[in-house]
């Protein structure tokens, strides 16, 4: 639900996305990843047509989307759906997870229909379980896994810990969209791994949230899908639907990591020299006594 009086000076965008009505049974379902509070990975698969993609943070123009390119995805999604057998055989439901993780036939079902392209690296990873003892929380048990979790699907919503987390300087660079019809190397320019969506696209939905209108037409259709080319941000699906990622970040966070690294590059400074200063007087200490 999107109002006016939230949007000013988008009314265009709101009149685009009441023109472009998506059928229920055509919408296109969300796979994603909590990275850390102010960074989500967003897999959107078999998605056509032009559809809001609404993000359940309170509104602020500090959150920015980012388009990411296919070679992010670790495989090809229909590679995967043909080699996932192996991989399903270690998938385990967490304890303490039964009401909200998938169950390996969910899962099976959720890799067919495309709506999971990514288990992780199949390693041993391991997760401790504690209980309170004593008035004090203490380890309980240690239980081992490969696959992270996965949830059920919630309203065309799946949760996977196993996407990739990326890197704190992958946004930092952006490619730019570009507006001008002169531009006949496409919509996008610069070498950035990721594209920034622009601000005209981000809209309050449903009176406190962030939301971003993806429109499918001129991100992917009319470009080729090549994964060699630079400018490919899609991954086209055999009914003709595409699969895109995206990163949803808060970026003033890259401000604290910019202080932290100033701050770490300071002291690191600040102790050479003292480390520079304390040889000095020490020689200068040796040669008077000599």
């Amino acid at each position: 639900m999107f109002f006016k009086e939230q949007n000013v000076g988008k009314s265009d965008k709101l009149k685009s996305l009441s023109s472009d009505k998506v059928e229920s049974e055509k919408l296109p379902v969300i796979e994603f990843k909590k990275i850390n509070p102010t960074k989500y990975r967003v897999r959107v698969h078999n998605v056509s047509g032009k559809f809001p993609l609404v993000f359940s943070e309170s509104f602020h123009d500090g959150w920015k989307a980012y388009l990411a390119k296919p070679s992010n995805f670790q495989f090809s999604i229909s590679n995967f759906q043909t080699n996932s057998n192996d991989l399903i055989s270690k998938y385990k439901i967490l304890d303490g997870n039964e009401e909200d993780q998938a169950s390996k036939d969910e899962l099976g079902d959720f890799i067919q229909k495309g709506w999971v392209a990514d288990l992780g690296n199949g390693k041993e990873k391991t997760v401790e379980h504690k209980k309170w003892e004593d008035n004090k929380e203490k380890l309980d048990y240690v239980e081992k896994y490969n696959i992270g979790f996965i949830s059920k699907n919630f309203q065309g919503t799946v949760q996977s810990d196993n996407l990739s987390s990326g890197n704190i300087f992958e946004t930092w660079l952006p490619a730019s969209k570009m507006n001008d019809p002169k531009n006949k190397s496409g919509i996008f320019s610069g070498a950035g791994k990721v594209v920034e969506l622009t601000e005209e696209d981000h809209l309050m939905a449903n009176g406190y949230a962030n939301s971003w209108v993806i429109n499918t037409e001129e991100i992917c259709k009319g470009r080729s899908l090549d994964f060699a080319r630079d400018d490919t941000y899609c991954v086209k699906n055999e009914d003709g639907s595409y699969d895109m990622e995206l990163v949803v970040e808060f970026w003033p966070q890259r401000l604290f990591y910019l202080g932290l690294g100033i701050s770490g590059v300071t002291l690191l400074g600040c102790l050479v020299y003292l480390a520079y200063d304390w040889k000095k007087i020490k020689k200068n200490v040796i040669l008077n006594n000599e």
